[in-house]
This record gives C-alpha cells, structure tokens and sequence, in this order.
C-alpha cells in the first residue's frame, strides 16, 4: 500500500527508503519502473546491487563489507575457534555465511555453523556452543534474539564473546540482556556519532542520549535527495517528472572526485551498481562494544584494522 500510494501520486518526485532489503527486493521494480529516485539508508542486502535498477540508491555499505571486516576483527583478536548462529533470514543467514567464509581464509576454525529461528528458548543452542568448546560466537540476526541468546548464555555459564551485526545494534538489545551484556561486540556500516554538530543537535532535537542506528545515513539520504530537488530546480526543472530526472542526474554525478560531504560519511555512487562507492570499504564499517545500558564505538573498522 504504501508503495501504490508513492507512484500513484504524480507529486511524488523520490523516496527515501525502502529501509528493509526485503521490502526493497518486493518494491524496486516498481519504483524503478515509475521512474522515480529512492535511496535507501539501511538495505544491506548485496544482491539489491544486481538488480538493474537505474534509480536505485544506497548511502550505506552492504553485508559483504561488513561481515569481512568482522571476521578479520575476531581473528585479530586472537579467538581461534568461533561458533557462528543465524536466524534463518535473508539477512542473518547471508551476513553468517560472509563471516564464515573469511574466517576460515583467516585461519580460523569454525566450531559450528548453525541455523535457527527465532524462539524464546536457546538452551540446545547454547549447549552446543558449550559442547563446541568455541572460544567465541557470531550471530547473524536481529536484536531481540541477540538479547535472549546473550542472556540466556550468560545465565548457562557460557562467558565467551558475542559478535554481532547492525541487526542487533540497538535499546532493545540492551534492554533484553541487561546486566549480562557483556562482551559483546558489534559490527555496523552505520556511524552512530556522525559528523560535526549531528549527534549533539540530534539529542537536542529529539531530548534523548544518543543517535539510532541509521539515523545519521537516513539524514544523508535525504540531504542528497534535498540536493538533488534543488539540482533540478536551478537546472529549470518545473514539473515532478523533470525533477525526478534532475535528481538522478545529480545522484549521477556523485563521484569519488565528486561527491557529497555527509553526516554520517562522504556519499559518492558506483555508476554501475549506484553502490556507495569508497577507494576503502573497509573505511565505511564501523566496530562497537556492548555493555549494561550502552553501546560505544570501537572505531573505524580501518583504524581498528590497521
């Protein structure tokens, strides 16, 4: 619905979002087909880069960058032995598979590789992280299980590491694990600090400590449609259709020579894939560490990496 109320609207000259790989995977065509710019500040999934859509967007680094980096992260911290979870989703599953595939080009062994859905109870689970004797873990899924998992691990005695993706970068893991967050590690190609005065206007703006996850790549995403509106207009544009092509035209030109200062990054576009384009995708992850009531940064995953 939301998407037949986007392109039915003639007005409609962008959209920022889908903010899901699923639901961008169900609507693309159908923006694509309409003509209209969406750019979306969170879809990670790496196949939306395949799709062929030319007016299709993202200001955010996709799961391929990000679960490489975390799986040299846990090799450089010395973890010889790693058990690896997921959820069974598209996104989970995918991230999971990355992590295991360079962990072992790292020399790493995989103790376990495990599938399971999400559930209340994680005590099989976590006996046969136990019975692994992996002396780290990675999940690959969302915050709400990453919680119970860390809590329920945590009760049973297992005290080892926890890794985890963007997915679980939120409150509500903080709220469901609560005091046994701890050891816990994140990865996200999210920048949760921003640039300049961002994190202190957001808590202004919004009276709470702290940026959301993909608020800073949201903000960006809707700077460079903003920039691309004002594009077509001074370029002469005066109807939504011409205004939707100034728009591509200036997402077009945002180049690594060329491109725009964000918040949360600097946003230039592969011209092939419209891929958020880096001479370092290293530099686009971000590392974080969990604990009881906080989430803090690491750092850059290239500083981190050296």
């Amino acid at each position: 619905p939301v998407v037949e109320t986007a392109v039915g609207d003639p007005n409609t000259v962008a959209v920022v979002g889908p903010a899901f790989s699923g639901e961008s995977e169900a609507s693309g065509d159908t923006y694509n087909e309409a003509g209209i710019p969406f750019v979306s500040q969170s879809a990670t999934n790496p196949g939306l880069a395949d799709q062929n859509w030319d007016f299709w967007y993202r200001t955010i680094a996709n799961d391929e960058d990000q679960g490489g980096p975390t799986a040299e992260w846990i090799a450089q911290e010395g973890y010889a032995n790693v058990f690896v979870v997921h959820d069974v989703s598209t996104y989970g599953q995918g991230l999971a598979e990355v992590v295991q595939r360079v962990l072992e080009e790292q020399g790493v062994e995989v103790a376990g590789f495990e599938g399971i859905e999400a559930t209340e109870d994680y005590s099989a689970l976590i006996s046969d992280i136990e019975a692994s004797g992996a002396d780290a873990m990675y999940y690959g899924g969302y915050d709400a299980q990453m919680g119970l998992i860390v809590a329920q691990a945590r009760d049973a005695g297992v005290d080892i590491p926890v890794f985890s993706g963007d997915g679980s970068v939120s409150t509500t893991l903080l709220d469901l694990g609560g005091d046994a967050v701890t050891d816990v590690f994140l990865s996200c190609p999210c920048n949760l600090e921003g640039s300049g005065d961002f994190l202190s206007d957001f808590e202004a703006e919004y009276g709470e400590a702290g940026v959301p996850i993909y608020a800073a790549e949201g903000y960006d995403a809707m700077s460079v449609v903003g920039e691309g509106i004002r594009s077509a207009i001074e370029g002469g544009a005066e109807t939504p259709e011409d205004i939707r092509a100034g728009i591509k035209e200036y997402l077009d030109g945002l180049t690594t020579d060329s491109p725009f200062e964000g918040v949360a990054k600097t946003i230039a576009f592969d011209p092939d894939t419209h891929e958020l384009a880096a001479e370092d995708r290293t530099s686009l992850i971000y590392f974080y560490e969990a604990s009881p009531g906080e989430i803090a940064p690491v750092g850059n995953a290239t500083e981190v990496l050296g």
